[in-house]
């Protein structure tokens, strides 16, 4: 089963993070992130055999400490030339948010998975460009928003383990456990 973590984020803000991305839509060839499927991963498990995810499952679980947000500024992947993803940023507690994902690498790692390459960058991925087809005018428009506030301070509510099913119709995401932050 294909897997990963993530930090759940409150259904206002997955929808100021869509409002955000609306004057992206019609500028390069971009697969969007469905608002219903926004959040901030945490670790990317890749494919992962029952009995690990079982495991992943139990630490998520947590507890977790509480964390104030907010999503502000827009950027890209890579930082510069044209863009392979578009993201929104955060802000606030993120030293304990980077702690979470370090977390939850350790124990991926201890249970066979190949450490994040990848320093963690807490962001909102927004869209995917299929190709480098406007990618030029992608890469202004995000450095036009790069201090754009986005949403509003929240509290971090779930961590959560995600199944991602890849149907004909799109991502499938189905929650396998959760934990709850500030307990």
């Amino acid at each position: 089963m294909r897997c990963f973590a993530a930090l759940e984020l409150p259904a206002g803000v997955r929808r100021a993070c869509a409002q955000a991305a609306a004057p992206l839509r019609t500028l390069g060839t971009v697969t969007w992130a469905a608002e219903l499927q926004i959040h901030v991963t945490l670790r990317f498990l890749g494919e992962i055999d029952p009995r690990t995810a079982d495991k992943l499952a139990a630490v998520v679980q947590g507890p977790w400490p509480a964390m104030s947000l907010s999503v502000q500024g827009l950027g890209q992947f890579p930082k510069r030339g044209s863009p392979r993803v578009l993201w929104a940023g955060l802000r606030g507690d993120v030293a304990a948010l980077a702690a979470i994902a370090q977390r939850i690498d350790e124990v991926a790692v201890q249970l066979g998975l190949p450490p994040e390459e990848r320093a963690f960058h807490p962001h909102v991925t927004l869209g995917r460009c299929k190709s480098p087809f406007g990618g030029a005018r992608l890469e202004r428009a995000v450095r036009e928003h790069v201090d754009t506030a986005v949403a509003a301070p929240f509290a971090a509510e779930r961590v959560v383990l995600y199944q991602s099913e890849l149907r004909p119709d799109g991502l499938v995401y189905r929650e396998l456990a959760a934990g709850r932050c500030g307990r």
